[in-house]
């Protein structure tokens, strides 16, 4: 076996026992391969890499891509956040000036300025000579 096993031990070997060490026998290649690679050196005996700083770069700039993304994410919440909260405001005031209009419609205008005798009919006085009680009192009841 390639793993340097015993066939009979891997034939007895579960799934995840069996992916764990084709796992390890690959890793293990990969870092004999990387271990035996000789990177090229300049003058001065220092690794020189050109692939290496590209690669290096490429990673930075993916790191500062994600940034970005982050930030424009952040500022698309806040920004939903905000206008969540006018659109509660608008609410809120449409409320309040709702509130007042039936509040002016039902106050007694005696009540308001501008009015000088005060004896004038309310919308109160008014529906109270439609009640059956007003309407017995005139048929004499």
């Amino acid at each position: 076996m390639r793993t340097g096993m015993d066939e009979e031990k891997v034939v007895g070997m579960d799934r995840s026992g069996l992916l764990e060490e084709v796992a390890k026998t690959i890793t293990g290649e990969q870092l004999e391969e990387g271990a035996q690679l000789t990177l090229p050196t300049d003058e001065n005996g220092s690794v020189a890499s050109e692939a290496g700083s590209e690669a290096l770069r490429m990673r930075e700039l993916e790191m500062e891509e994600k940034r970005c993304i982050r930030e424009e994410r952040k500022a698309e919440r806040e920004l939903q956040r905000d206008m969540k909260r006018m659109e509660l405001e608008q609410a809120k005031l449409a409320l309040e000036m709702r509130k007042i209009e039936v509040q002016a419609m039902t106050a007694d205008p005696g009540d308001a300025e501008g009015s000088e005798d005060g004896n004038e009919p309310t919308l109160r006085t008014q529906r109270g000579d439609n009640t059956l009680a007003t309407q017995k009192k005139g048929l004499g009841t």
